[in-house]
């Protein structure tokens, strides 16, 4: 298999056998929190046969509220999906990894939100457009030969994945919305988000975030990972599911 890597970055050609592992993924994850989701689809660039991509399964999921996962922790973690903070504020994220090396992401979004969705959308516009699936294979390896660092891949290929997204979105009769998520969206609770003075600051290695008033960033045990969750969530289900609370021993 033809590997694009350089910086520790690597981009492999299509790999066939993406689909069968997310749908692998998908199962267990029903079969986990049975009644949990109301839907999981693959996604991302794996999600789009012929794409060159990380070697890493991007999965959504839909639930009806956020802080339904909450009881469901401990059993996302026995399958090896860990809560994990990127910065991305209007879901809740869980990272799967295989000795170390990232292999699934899994983001849980609100039901109301999901049908606009930009990665399903880009996803599905991909699948039906291959010339500019092919522009975005070639920009990827562009990154790569630049020797882009891993933390500043997303950013590099953010104005071509904007372009193909409003385009994506302009034939579903949708309006432009940015792809850089990595901050509050429009799909936030807005009624909910806590302003920057309550955020706290007892821990030096866990900032504190807002997707509700009872929604903070916690440092997990096991990787260093942060994980959003609602505080309500009781202490033995995080620590169950190797999270602490900021300030928290």
């Amino acid at each position: 298999m033809t590997t694009y890597k350089a910086g520790g970055l690597r981009i492999l050609v299509y790999d066939p056998d993406w689909p069968r592992q997310a749908a692998e993924a998908i199962d267990a994850l029903n079969a986990a929190a049975p009644g949990l989701f109301a839907a999981i689809e693959h996604i991302g660039s794996t999600a789009v046969p012929g794409l060159a991509a990380k070697p890493v399964i991007d999965l959504m999921a839909a639930v009806r509220e956020l802080d339904e996962v909450g009881p469901h922790l401990e059993a996302l973690a026995d399958n090896g999906f860990r809560p994990h903070d990127n910065g991305m504020t209007d879901r809740l994220l869980f990272v799967r990894a295989d000795s170390g090396v990232r292999t699934h992401i899994l983001h849980v979004v609100t039901l109301e939100s999901w049908p606009t969705r930009n990665q399903r959308i880009l996803r599905d516009y991909l699948r039906h457009h291959p010339e500019d699936a092919a522009r975005y294979a070639n920009r990827k390896r562009e990154i790569v030969a630049a020797g882009t660092a891993p933390g500043e891949y997303a950013k590099a290929k953010t104005a071509l994945v904007q372009e193909l997204t409003d385009r994506a979105r302009t034939e579903r009769g949708l309006p432009p919305e940015p792809v850089w998520e990595k901050r509050l969206s429009r799909h936030d609770d807005r009624r909910t988000v806590r302003p920057v003075s309550d955020r706290r600051e007892e821990d030096p290695h866990c900032r504190a975030a807002s997707l509700g008033p009872a929604v903070v960033r916690d440092q997990a045990d096991s990787g260093g990972h942060c994980g959003s969750f609602p505080a309500r969530w009781s202490r033995a289900v995080r620590q169950r599911a190797g999270i602490r609370r900021c300030g928290e021993g």
